[in-house]
């Protein structure tokens, strides 16, 4: 929903206008909030006649029928109406509040990125519409009289997809039923071009069938990701929807299923007579199609297809909390495979027992979790061949190989993929791999250099610094390290580090949950594959199976990260890339002041003594002293007791004051007082003081 301005402290009736979400011809939509008593607050959307049309009655009229209707209406995929009232002489209603995009922010937003809606969320919008139009459609009064109601508008700014998944019908303005009086003139028609049926562009009668006409161009624009009826000007578009003229559907969606395409012609039918007799028929196809091509998407798989587009804002999926914190701490204590509940619970230490009820049963990473009743198992039936550029075919492969393989770069959007004997096509066309292959984090063939507002070669004396420079002065976007065959990429949110990709397969959250003995190598790849098809990303569906526990989850996503951001430390040679405000998406960890010590882990596992001293040898007889911001970062930075000591033991002296002359790395205490220089030094705790 755009934000077209804000009005600020702007009153309607009860409500709170907080920022104008959208305009049309005759209405706008707000974002409000309704305040009561002892601090309650209830979001809701006001809708009101535009101020200049107040004057025409007929719009008055139609204003008020609509909140009438709606009123009538309790349906899951319909936005209700929560209240009507008149201030001023100005008649406004309260609308639930959903937030989200529209279907056309999703149709504009994949366009942008050249690609088409994948086939499983459109067949679930357009599933999800069908329950809501089957509903109005069948809708009786209080004495059991049908109200023969069409909605008259179905077109993609009237559809609300939620960031959780829902699927909403608004804007019933032009609503059709036997006893709502009609709103329009003779020859006149009221509807988006492009979007009307026939029979309602030439001023006919409507029934039911001519919403279904509507969502059919719908489902359409949406496999097509453009106009199915376009022209320069409306007379042009109304021409082609009369003619029947479905040439746009024929070019740009070659890649539609014949299936879906079958399902299209039937509901763009010029006839009435010709196409679906009403929703749950046109749903019971819908539904057949999802089948055959393994489309099932839900609510959940809409949420996540979206996030994955960056069209909603990234939220984390974990929530973070005392209990769970400390519970992740004491995940890596060791266990024995057969252990049970009640020796899980004795594993861990006297402080996080006490802080979990007894009723709640405990988990500990290398205990024998639960499994599920039935095992996942691969589809046998269902494999996969890769045609690199050079005509090599690879495979056949399951499908938990090449979301693997997808995930680390080795399969991008453009490479060729075929499933079990059919056609090679992109892989962003397999309705399977493409929310995958769409996500920013895994395409690592983009030219990330184009969008880069900072480029720089790697330094190994200045690479921590700058990792230490991007959490300190809170910066937020995608940091990309590319050396020289693998590349890594860090997403930072106000200088907390929130999600990473790699092209290193030991990085991937399957690779890490079977070397914590979550659960072994033969058990991933069927839980992965099995939980993809049902919408879930892999952490997901080890939580649901009870393989992992949400704190085990959160435990592991910390350990990718610290990882990752080691990775990038470990480059000796290659370029960083930092893109300001790079959207991510998947797995976001909650963000928490941790991410100063990640990058002294990273430090401390990248950085050998003997190159330490390399780098310091420079500086050897400079003393060091304090920044302001010593006692602050000292806190922070994580680094282990002997190393802080160190740090202390570091202020007004220098290497050769400590070490004397320039040795090769000896004592372990050597190395604790190099490391804690350099750390000290590359955060901005310490700063060598220089000879007036």
């Amino acid at each position: 929903m755009r934000n077209d301005g804000a009005p600020g402290g702007r009153w309607l009736g009860s409500y709170e206008l907080v920022r104008l979400l959208a305009r049309g011809g005759m209405a706008e939509v707000y974002e409000a909030r309704r305040l009561g008593a002892r601090g309650f607050s209830k979001r809701v959307a006001v809708k009101r006649i535009l101020p200049q049309l107040l004057h025409d009655e007929r719009l008055v009229q139609m204003f008020c029928h609509e909140a009438t209707t709606l009123a009538a209406l309790d349906h899951p995929n319909l936005c209700g109406v929560v209240d009507f009232g008149e201030h001023g002489g100005e008649p406004y209603m309260a609308l639930e509040y959903v937030e989200g995009i529209s279907c056309q922010d999703l149709i504009s937003g994949v366009a942008a990125r050249k690609r088409t809606v994948e086939l499983g969320p459109a067949l679930h919008i357009a599933a999800e519409l069908l329950d809501a139009l089957a509903y109005v459609h069948a809708a009786r009064n209080d004495e059991g009289q049908p109200l023969g109601i069409v909605h008259r508008d179905v077109a993609p700014t009237n559809i609300l997809l939620g960031r959780a998944g829902e699927v909403k019908l608004a804007d019933f303005g032009i609503v059709r039923g036997y006893f709502i009086p009609s709103q329009t003139e003779p020859g006149e028609f009221r509807g988006k071009v492009g979007y009307i049926s026939p029979e309602q562009a030439m001023g006919r009668a409507v029934d039911a069938r001519s919403d279904l006409f509507s969502l059919g161009v719908v489902l359409a624009e949406l496999c097509i990701a453009r106009s199915l009826f376009s022209g320069p000007s409306d007379m042009h578009v109304l021409s082609s929807l009369c003619a029947g003229d479905l040439s746009a559907l024929a070019i740009h969606g070659r890649h539609v299923p014949p299936s879906v395409h079958a399902i299209l012609s039937r509901a763009l039918a010029r006839d009435p007579a010709a196409r679906y007799p009403d929703a749950a028929s046109f749903k019971l196809d819908v539904e057949r199609a999802v089948r055959e091509h393994d489309a099932a998407t839900g609510a959940h798989g809409l949420a996540a297809y979206l996030l994955d587009l960056g069209l909603v804002r990234v939220q984390s999926t974990i929530r973070p909390s005392t209990r769970r914190r400390a519970f992740a701490a004491a995940v890596s204590a060791p266990v024995p495979a057969e252990a049970d509940a009640a020796s899980s619970r004795a594993a861990l230490p006297d402080e996080v027992r006490a802080s979990i009820p007894d009723d709640v049963k405990v988990t500990v990473l290398g205990a024998e979790a639960p499994r599920a009743s039935s095992p996942p198992v691969s589809d046998p039936d269902v494999y996969y061949r890769i045609r690199r550029a050079s005509g090599t075919i690879i495979g056949p492969l399951p499908l938990a190989t090449l979301l693997e393989m997808v995930a680390t770069g080795r399969v991008g959007v453009d490479t060729f993929v075929a499933r079990n004997g059919g056609p090679f096509i992109a892989a962003a066309s397999l309705h399977e791999l493409a929310r995958l292959a769409a996500r920013p984090a895994y395409r690592f063939f983009d030219p990330v250099e184009l969008h880069a507002s900072e480029r720089r070669r790697v330094d190994r004396i200045s690479l921590a610094r700058y990792l230490y420079g991007l959490v300190i002065h809170q910066r937020s976007g995608l940091l990309c390290a590319k050396g020289a065959s693998e590349q890594s990429r860090l997403y930072f949110s106000d200088g907390a580090l929130v999600m990473s990709a790699s092209t290193r397969p030991a990085a991937l959250l399957g690779s890490l949950a079977v070397g914590r003995g979550a659960l072994t190598a033969s058990e991933l790849g069927p839980v992965l594959e099995t939980g993809w098809r049902g919408g879930r990303q892999l952490g997901e569906e080890l939580v649901a199976r009870g393989i992992l526990s949400a704190a085990d989850l959160q435990a592991l996503l910390e350990e990718q990260l610290c990882r990752r951001a080691a990775d990038v430390c470990r480059l000796f040679d290659g370029e960083l890339f930092f893109v300001d405000s790079a959207p991510c998406s998947g797995y976001a960890v909650a963000p928490h002041t941790a991410t100063l010590s990640w990058v002294t882990r990273a430090v401390l596992e990248s950085y050998g003594g003997d190159e330490l001293v390399a780098i310091l040898e420079r500086a050897w007889v400079v003393p060091l002293r304090p920044t302001p911001a010593f006692a602050t970062l000292e806190e922070r930075l994580g680094l282990p007791v002997a190393e802080r000591i160190a740090l202390r033991r570091a202020c007004h002296q220098s290497l050769y004051d400590m070490l004397g002359a320039v040795p090769a790395v000896g004592s372990a205490a050597d190395r604790a007082l190099l490391v804690a220089v350099f750390v000290g030094v590359s955060s901005g705790a310490l700063r060598f003081r220089r000879a007036a």
